[in-house]
């Protein structure tokens, strides 16, 4: 049946691009290496394998152990600097105090807590923390600020989580060739020679070539590495692999640093090329807040209202490339009203208080949601949490591509939603965080590294896309 319904997008496709051509195509000749049907079925079997790998847990392990210098009663943080502006220095008692209190908050609220090691792991380096804190006299805030980053930074990979200036992100820098590679029963096979590719030194061939396609709609598989970087590390600009043949020949290829493009920010709009309709929308508001005048939020009501236009088309494109905030519920809203089925996410929220933390999300039947046409959504390295999840949504639908770059990869914890940040009433840190923790499928995402598109774009995604949807035509 998934073929039947594939191959009537195309026709339908074709249909509505050329309405003067048949949808039966008798020039074998002209039709891609990879037909839209493979990029389909490619992408339907990553489909299977990730809902295959959801958690299906109910709740976090709860942690006992207690430290006796951890307050027992409830904290109450001021919510303005309570330290006069032009005082930098405090003593390393009130430096110990602050310290033991962002324990005592992050031990309660914070709430990838358990994910980042728990007690096992957050104990030793808060003790460490004191210590070095108890060997000054008097001390700068930046003194203590640099003491506890420096503590923190190795184990916390948060985009979400903010201490003073310091944000505690990860980032993964990529990598790329335009060297083609096709996939067959054999394996992978080096283009321009013929030869079956046996090994790539120091790395898994089936993670390094990736589905891939050029502004020409051209499909091969290329090499793209990666490495997770924090703003304290270096970063190395350069790359080459080494690829082994089957006649024991070897490639060393150079690969080039990937550098985003910034996204200027528009307004959320429809239009179409070609007959084909295509959609942005760069932030992602309440889909609730009908009467908000709050400009996400308008332009928001603006993205619903395409819901109609869009139900009997059979192909269009959702534009979510810079979309970097927002509500996380508006991609399953619109789905929903798209539909009229509830389509998940693959990644489990658990919600509350680290301490007792609860899945919140419902227990879910392993089966991809079916839509007759065909939905491709445009991601990059700015496509930052609701819009993440937005995208993960599809990855649990059949008849869908998501294509473009890797996306940010800011989702293993939520925004807290505070207007004011907390602070540390002796030093005046100011402190963000998440207070749920998203599970993911292994493999599906790492923060930093965001989800994985199905086609990895070598240049303008859109044109891209568009090139691919003109070069399945039937002509």
């Amino acid at each position: 049946m998934r073929k039947t319904t594939t191959s009537t997008i195309i026709c339908v496709l074709a249909l509505l691009l050329l309405p003067l051509t048949a949808c039966n195509n008798t020039d074998d000749s002209k039709e891609p290496l990879y037909t839209l049907n493979d990029l389909l079925d490619i992408a339907h079997e990553r489909r299977l394998n990730i809902i295959a790998n959801r958690p299906d847990y109910q709740r976090l392990s709860q942690f006992t152990a207690d430290m006796d210098f951890v307050p027992t009663t409830g904290v109450v943080f001021p919510a303005v600097r309570v330290r006069r502006a032009g005082d930098l220095h405090i003593t390393a008692e009130e430096a110990a105090g602050d310290a033991m209190l962002l324990f005592y908050v992050m031990r309660q609220l914070y709430g990838p807590y358990i994910y980042f090691g728990g007690d096992d792991v957050f104990v030793p380096i808060f003790d460490t923390i004191v210590d070095e804190i108890m060997a000054f006299g008097e001390m700068a805030t930046l003194d203590l600020h640099l003491i506890l980053v420096n503590n923190l930074d190795p184990v916390i990979r948060d985009n979400h989580f903010m201490l003073g200036t310091m944000s505690f992100s990860v980032n993964a820098i990529f990598h790329k060739s335009l060297v083609p590679f096709d996939r067959d029963e054999r394996g992978f096979i080096h283009r321009a020679s013929g030869l079956v590719v046996t090994e790539i030194e120091e790395h898994d061939m089936y993670y390094v070539l990736r589905l891939s396609m050029d502004e020409q709609g051209d499909v091969f598989y290329s090499p793209i590495v990666y490495d997770l970087h924090t703003p304290i590390g270096l970063i190395d600009q350069t790359r080459t692999i080494r690829v082994h043949m089957e006649d024991g020949s070897v490639i060393e290829l150079g690969l080039e640093r990937y550098m985003p493009q910034a996204r200027v920010a528009s307004m959320t709009r429809m239009w179409r090329v070609d007959g084909v309709p295509i959609m942005n929308i760069m932030q992602m508001g309440n889909p609730d807040a009908v009467l908000s005048t709050r400009r996400r939020d308008v332009e928001t009501q603006t993205f619903l209202g395409f819901i109609d236009e869009l139900r009997d088309e059979p192909v269009f494109i959702i534009d979510l490339r810079g979309n970097d905030r927002g509500y996380i519920t508006l991609g399953e809203h619109w789905l929903y009203t798209l539909l009229g089925e509830s389509v998940p996410r693959n990644s489990l929220r658990v919600a509350g208080y680290a301490r007792y933390a609860m899945q919140t999300s419902p227990i879910r039947d392993n089966h991809l949601v079916q839509h007759d046409g065909l939905i491709i959504m445009l991601i990059d390295r700015s496509t930052s949490f609701a819009a993440e999840a937005f995208a993960d949504h599809l990855f649990s639908m059949r008849n869908t591509l998501v294509i473009g770059q890797n996306s940010n990869g800011s989702h293993i914890t939520s925004v807290h939603d505070q207007e004011i940040p907390w602070t540390l009433p002796n030093s005046g840190l100011q402190l963000r965080f998440g207070d749920a923790v998203f599970a993911h499928p292994e493999g599906h995402f790492a923060e930093g590294l965001g989800f994985a598109p199905d086609i990895w774009v070598h240049g303008d995604a859109l044109t891209a896309t568009l090139a691919l949807i003109d070069n399945n035509r039937d002509d």
